[in-house]
């Protein structure tokens, strides 16, 4: 297992990050999820491959637990790297080690949690597994019964 040092040389700026994750999604090269052709132009203002046939864009980190984020690929792999040494790290440590707020670190917590569960790292949960199920309630003075479920780990692993 490599020490923190050797991490952030290998995967310490959003570059090498994303180079790691193009070449283990598309080893033989980019292609395209949607028409399978492989020439692409690189639309580099916003990180995305475009083909060339069909026009469709695509990202590094579509269909991963990255998909759509805000937080920098840097952070997300010291989060992997951290929550790799120790599984039961709060997410409030986690929050201060890679430097972005509570929520945004419990979020990445627990997604990692989940990948690490299927352990595919090309595996994008849905939003439910996060949130917890609504209440439904009726009307009138009759209490109706909590549709909430909580969702444990072990639950998340066998789906």
């Amino acid at each position: 297992m490599m020490n923190v040092i050797e991490f952030q040389e290998k995967y310490g700026t959003e570059e090498q990050c994303r180079e790691y994750l193009l070449k283990k999604r598309w080893p033989k090269g980019f292609v395209c999820p949607k028409c399978y052709h492989s020439e692409y132009f690189n639309v580099q203002s916003r990180n995305l491959f475009q083909c060339k046939a069909c026009n469709h864009q695509v990202s590094v980190t579509a269909g991963t637990i990255m998909d759509k984020t805000r937080t920098p690929l840097a952070k997300w792999f010291l989060a992997f790297f951290l929550m790799a040494e120790d599984r039961s790290i709060s997410s409030l440590m986690l929050a201060k080690r890679i430097g972005v707020a509570y929520y945004t670190a419990w979020t990445i917590r627990n997604k990692i949690r989940y990948m690490l569960g299927t352990r595919n790292i090309f595996t994008k949960p849905s939003k439910q597994q996060y949130k917890k199920s609504p209440v439904s309630l009726k009307r009138g003075r009759k209490k109706a019964a909590s549709t909430k479920k909580s969702i444990n780990y072990m639950d998340i692993t066998k789906d």
